[in-house]
């Protein structure tokens, strides 16, 4: 049992239902009731559109360690579950399960919002995974993107299906009325939340490329410290943390008006990233940019509970 659970990255895993939680009951549900409406989702497709994104993640993670056995044995060799502490048949056959549990549990969600091509794309992203493991992984840059933006849909899909259920019971999503300004509000809410995940993501995955530079090379992968050295992807990685602090000042200037979320932000989101940004400037060990990267795990959470007070400042409008 827990090879399978190291397997399927249950730490990361159980993530997903978290985030998905956060923005529909401390965003989305408190910005409707301003408009004296609720989620038009109902919880039971909600929580199957949940499962079935926690299947598509741990079909994604199985077939990535599937096809990186080899470079996995020799950037941590302690860790490696296929062929070692389950079989490389057994691994495939859980891969082939979850997905097409995820496509089924699409397949439902399809037939309830009435639109056929969302059970194509459960099929579309399990696909993605596939090809991310066998060929965009192996590729400057793509592979790194790819799992971010699939990173930032985590959280924006509950936006999309919300809306859609909404617009099957007639409400009108655009417009100059009250409400669809209240829904438009929440869509920058959420998107805000989806960019945070791709950025903050993106820097996490191309400094976990510095740990696992070693193997990466050995089987010629063109990974962005490999491509560009070390310290040019530093000053990347460097220039993207900025950014993204940049971006989370702008916007917080703008939406966050109570003292309490200036220091939450500042303390436990800004501050880390700083603090990443200095850290990574002296590592040069395997074992410092694996703490950087813990860093920035850390902060995509903090990121995430902000949800939280977002709802508290929202019930008090209410």
């Amino acid at each position: 049992m827990q090879a399978f659970l190291r397997l399927i990255r249950w730490p990361n895993l159980i993530i997903i239902p978290l985030v998905m939680a956060a923005i529909r009951f401390a965003v989305i549900e408190p910005m409707l009731h301003i408009s004296g409406m609720s989620p038009a989702m109902p919880l039971r497709e909600f929580w199957l559109m949940v499962l079935a994104t926690m299947f598509l993640g741990s079909g994604g993670y199985i077939i990535n360690d599937y096809f990186d056995r080899k470079i996995d044995l020799i950037n941590k060799p302690g860790k490696v579950v296929v062929g070692q502490k389950m079989s490389r048949i057994g691994v495939i056959t859980w891969h082939i399960i979850f997905n097409s549990l995820a496509v089924l549990i699409g397949l439902w969600l399809a037939w309830q919002v009435h639109l056929w091509w969302v059970a194509a794309v459960y099929a579309f992203v399990s696909g993605i995974f596939w090809f991310y493991s066998t060929t965009y992984k192996r590729m400057f840059l793509i592979g790194n993107i790819i799992v971010s933006l699939l990173t930032a849909m985590v959280p924006f899909q509950v936006l999309l299906f919300e809306y859609t259920y909404q617009a099957n019971e007639g409400i009108m999503l655009f417009g100059e009325g009250p409400l669809q300004q209240n829904l438009y509000i929440i869509a920058l809410w959420v998107t805000a939340f989806s960019f945070f995940a791709f950025m903050t993501n993106l820097i996490r995955e191309i400094v976990k490329d510095f740990e696992d530079i070693r193997g990466d090379m050995r089987y010629g992968r063109k990974s962005v410290p490999i491509v560009l050295g070390l310290k040019s992807t530093k000053w990347v990685v460097q220039v993207l943390t900025l950014a993204t602090i940049l971006a989370i000042i702008y916007v917080a200037s703008r939406v966050v008006f109570d003292w309490f979320s200036w220091v939450y932000i500042s303390t436990l989101i800004i501050l880390p990233l700083l603090l990443h940004m200095y850290l990574l400037h002296f590592a040069h060990k395997k074992r410092q940019f694996h703490r950087i990267s813990q860093l920035m795990k850390i902060v995509m959470f903090t990121g995430l509970l902000y949800a939280l007070i977002v709802r508290y400042n929202v019930l008090q409008i209410v």
